[in-house]
């Protein structure tokens, strides 16, 4: 599971640098430029042969890049407004939460990952839908800017025919990075009810696909254009391409499916939203497991230039949908299923068999295996936003992922429950290949958003964490193939020789004193991004989800 929020103060912080590439922004009648190119602003640049975004530039790692490329957004404005589109808006792509607020949002926010949204002037949404509140906190739509001129929203209301073009550096290396579009709220019942069911819809650009002209990912310049008409993409990276703005191998389309396909509802401008309910959407940027930590804490603290471009259209329709959409096929190179299925059911007993000997007797076992096919989770849009209900928390997740989120029980944590988690190492090579892949352990609250307890551990942490289990069994070997993980109430990690071993933690709420209120629940689950066969989360039919174990103790105090 996914999450996301846009903290005020930081948006506040932002507004300033926003405030400069608003008035940059300001359209003048000019002609077509041709040859030596004049911009309304007065700067001057030649169409072709130019520089200026080197393959270094990202390398700096410092507010210059930015300015530069929102100097270089504005010199395309030009070319494209009124000539292609009706008008552009500025905005700004921003951090908006991080890891530091994992341990808050527990599983729902990657443990080791940040999250950047764009912030954009407010006429991207229908006039009056800035006064819609969230059900999410009760907070409007919209913020008003630093100096009051203006307002300024985390999201959008997409004409089929308009498109947001972002400009900007990729994540120095990480794991994982993906621009992606989600549906944050739904309006079909406005103003009774408004919906935040933050699902996604389309695939994405990842840093497999994506285009760039350093012969790397990562630290690279790249027009990213996120749209559902082909024209209206054409318009634009020809546009950047001809200005010489940026090399043609940093342009990148991320299509998103026509209205005849759904689930998003597209904005026809030409009609009150109230009346058409439009889909509020909102344009995230994933970045996880950094591999150089002060690069990547200075890349957080970065913001990037944005355009939001109103098609001419008065309705907003597409000249040239993706009528030919094809979804990624969650198709895996390797059936884990058939190669790991018994064995893994077997790990089960041998785990469980572990713990009621070296624990003194355990009851009240439940395993339960995850689940890669629940709603909202796995390309079941239609049946999980027909179902949406008021109260349900936004859940933001990617296709490039697929999760494994464990049943809360019916039973409570207690001072004497034990928790586990055993799957398959899908990162390896010779398996799925995957990018990356996380295991989280949570307890929560009945409501399940207040958060008593909270552990990860990414691949890195499970590598040997099965080896004791496989000890004296004659397949030594399988054991790098599979995880095992253990929360244990008490002193249970000593008692099962893991003191100080990354794959067994104390079970304790993070409540003062230690203990859990009651009515608390255990989830338990994984993530796994990118089968290396298709750049996407793991397909279902032959992928093999975690078991999720819950038991109680014989030694913990009752």
């Amino acid at each position: 599971m996914e999450g996301g929020g846009h903290p005020r103060a930081r948006m506040l912080a932002v507004v300033a640098a926003a405030l400069v590439w608003s008035s940059l922004a300001t359209k003048q009648d000019a002609k077509p430029p041709m040859g030596k190119y004049e911009s309304s602003t007065g700067h001057s640049r030649r169409l072709e042969g130019s520089d200026f975004l080197s393959t270094s530039l990202c390398e700096l790692r410092d507010a210059n890049a930015s300015y530069a490329m929102g100097f270089e957004m504005n010199v395309a404005d030009d070319m494209l407004v009124p000539y292609i589109f009706e008008k552009s808006v500025p905005g700004i792509a921003v951090l908006a939460m991080d890891e530091g607020r994992a341990d808050s949002w527990g599983g729902g926010v990657n443990p080791e990952g940040s999250y950047f949204t764009y912030l954009l002037d407010s006429s991207v949404l229908g006039e009056g839908a800035c006064d819609i509140t969230k059900p999410t906190d009760g907070s409007k739509l919209c913020f008003p800017s630093a100096d009051g001129t203006k307002n300024w929203t985390a999201v959008f209301m997409l004409g089929e025919g308009d498109a947001i073009a972002f400009m900007g550096c990729t994540p120095p290396p990480v794991s994982y990075f993906g621009y992606d579009v989600d549906i944050q709220y739904m309006l079909h019942d406005y103003p009774e009810t408004v919906y935040a069911p933050g699902e996604n819809f389309a695939d994405t650009v990842n840093m497999i696909r994506v285009h760039t002209a350093t012969g790397t990912p990562f630290d690279s310049p790249v027009l990213v254009v996120h749209t559902a008409d082909d024209a209206a993409a054409r318009s634009i990276t020809d546009a950047y391409s001809r200005l010489g703005i940026i090399p043609e191998e940093a342009v990148n389309v991320h299509k998103l499916p026509p209205a005849s396909m759904g689930p998003v509802r597209f904005f026809n401008r030409s009609s009150d939203w109230r009346e058409t309910a439009p889909s509020v959407l909102t344009a995230i940027l994933r970045a996880s497991q950094p591999q150089v930590p002060e690069h990547y804490e200075t890349f957080k603290a970065m913001f990037w230039p944005v355009r939001y471009y109103f098609s001419k259209d008065p309705a907003s329709v597409a000249e040239s949908p993706y009528d030919d959409y094809e979804y990624i096929k969650r198709d895996n190179g390797f059936d884990e299923q058939a190669a790991f299925a018994g064995k893994l059911r077997d790990l089960v007993k041998t785990v469980r068999a572990k713990l009621d000997s070296e624990l003194g007797g355990i009851a009240k076992f439940q395993s339960t295996q995850g689940n890669w096919t629940a709603e909202g989770f796995y390309d079941d849009w239609d049946k999980f936003l027909a179902d949406v209900t008021p109260d349900m928390t936004p859940l933001i997740p990617t296709r490039d992922a697929t999760y494994n989120v464990g049943p809360a029980y019916g039973t409570p944590v207690g001072p004497a429950t034990g928790l586990a988690a055993v799957g398959i190492m899908h990162t390896r090579e010779d398996i799925l290949g995957t990018l990356y892949q996380e295991v989280m352990i949570d307890v929560y609250r009945g409501d399940m958003q207040k958060l008593e307890f909270f552990q990860f551990w990414n691949q890195t942490r499970l590598e040997g964490s099965a080896d004791m289990f496989f000890d004296g069994t004659g397949d030594e070997d399988d054991a790098r193939n599979f995880f095992v993980v253990l929360a244990l109430p008490g002193d249970g990690c000593e008692r099962m020789g893991l003191a100080g071993k990354l794959n067994c933690v104390p079970l304790a709420s993070l409540r003062v004193g230690g203990t859990f209120s009651a009515g608390s629940y255990p989830l338990v689950g994984e993530r796994v991004y990118c089968a290396k066969d298709t750049g996407i989360g793991p397909g279902a039919v032959t992928g093999l989800p975690a078991h999720i174990l819950s038991f109680e103790t014989a030694y913990a105090e009752q």
